[in-house]
């Protein structure tokens, strides 16, 4: 729980938002929140409803970067895969001539 738990009943300024809910970073361009609200932060049913659902839907995106993330990892793996199985099955001069290719095309790039 946080230490001020008071709401104002007017809004507040920027300034006065940043300051008492936003950590500083070092361009200011990307702030984060000094706290994580909880369910006991909310003054009424209401509010204690709000905070749960920001919290579900933080948590749904953290789930869905996770999948993502691990999605890429496995799709780098299965082509890395698939490159050692090809390579596999062509003739060892094949390889050779197929690095060397690739070699001349990376330096005439440069």
């Amino acid at each position: 729980m946080r230490k001020d738990t008071t709401f104002k009943s007017e809004k507040l300024t920027e300034e006065e938002f940043s300051k008492k809910y936003w950590e500083p970073s070092p361009n200011n361009y990307f702030p984060y929140q000094y706290h994580t609200m909880e369910i006991s932060d909310g003054r009424d049913e209401k509010e204690q409803l709000i905070i749960n659902n920001v919290r579900a839907l933080w948590n749904l995106k953290s789930f869905f970067r996770d999948s993502i993330d691990n999605a890429i990892e496995l799709e780098k793996h299965f082509i890395k895969r698939k490159i050692i199985n090809t390579l596999k099955k062509i003739s060892p001069l094949a390889a050779i001539l197929i690095c060397l290719v690739t070699v001349i095309f990376i330096e005439k790039k440069r």
